[in-house]
């Protein structure tokens, strides 16, 4: 008797959907905060109403303290519709790593050295949504994060895409660049 049931795929879409508005409703517009549900799970019969639900993703912001409150609104948004779908809920949240920002000084050698090693105009890129371990090293230490790029972006899809394909050829520009980057930092004798 559906009807009777307590529905956790019910209540997990709502949470689903809730996490959007997060976005576009609790958060200044100016503000840069991303929210991806990458995964759901719930059962493996099509006609049993599932136990349980489970579902996760990945949140991207650059300011902490933005961080921090979206985990609090999180909390209370699925404590809210829990309640109200007769379900429990466990949020399981891992902060991973911190947003990756780039020094000003680092980043602009970075840039001068791929210019010399490509012979390409370098321009200033926009923030990008990146979180790397690379990012505890420049809470610690001034430094850059740089893409080598994969080519030709018709012949692949984006990182984190299942249709992803390394391009092989760009290996000796990536290796001359990084070359190059540490002999113009070190020294001359």
């Amino acid at each position: 008797m559906p009807h009777l049931a307590i529905d956790p795929v019910v209540a997990a879409a709502s949470m689903v959907n809730g996490l959007q508005s997060l976005v576009s409703r609790a958060t200044d517009p100016h503000a840069t905060l991303v929210i991806s549900v990458t995964k759901i799970h719930g059962g493996d019969a099509f006609n049993v109403i599932p136990d349980s639900v489970t579902f996760g993703g990945t949140v991207r912001y650059f300011d902490l303290d933005l961080g921090q409150a979206n985990i609090q609104r999180m909390t209370k948004m699925f404590e809210g519709i829990a309640a109200g779908h007769g379900v429990e809920v466990e949020l399981t949240y891992d902060l991973g790593y911190p947003p990756t920002a780039n020094h000003e000084q680092e980043a602009g050698f970075a840039r001068d050295v791929a210019v010399e090693v490509t012979g390409l105009d370098a321009r200033k890129q926009s923030q990008v949504m990146g979180s790397e371990d690379f990012s505890f090293y420049l809470e610690d230490k001034p430094g850059a994060y740089a893409w080598i790029g994969n080519g030709d972006s018709t012949e692949s899809a984006q990182l984190h895409n299942p249709h992803y394909n390394f391009n092989d050829e760009i290996l000796p520009i990536g290796a001359s660049y990084f070359v190059r980057l540490v002999e113009t930092a070190l020294p001359k004798n």
